[in-house]
């Protein structure tokens, strides 16, 4: 799969990461059970995980 898949709780703690995204966010396993805040630096991304956590719509290329 080309995709990243990235699979959170409902707290913000990274549950699953697959190849594709671990390699696009420049992640370890170690990442596994950590809030994402503390994993995801890419302000865009860790908004959209932000604003999908509190239940907003997310759009695919959604721009600020």
């Amino acid at each position: 799969m080309v995709e990243g898949v990235l699979v959170l709780d409902g707290h913000g703690r990274i549950q699953l990461a697959n190849r594709a995204a671990q390699s696009m966010l420049r992640m370890d396993d170690s990442s596994i059970g950590r809030p994402y805040v503390e994993v995801i630096r890419h302000p865009d991304i860790a908004a959209q995980l932000g604003g999908a956590l509190r239940g907003e719509g997310v759009t695919a290329g959604n721009s600020r």
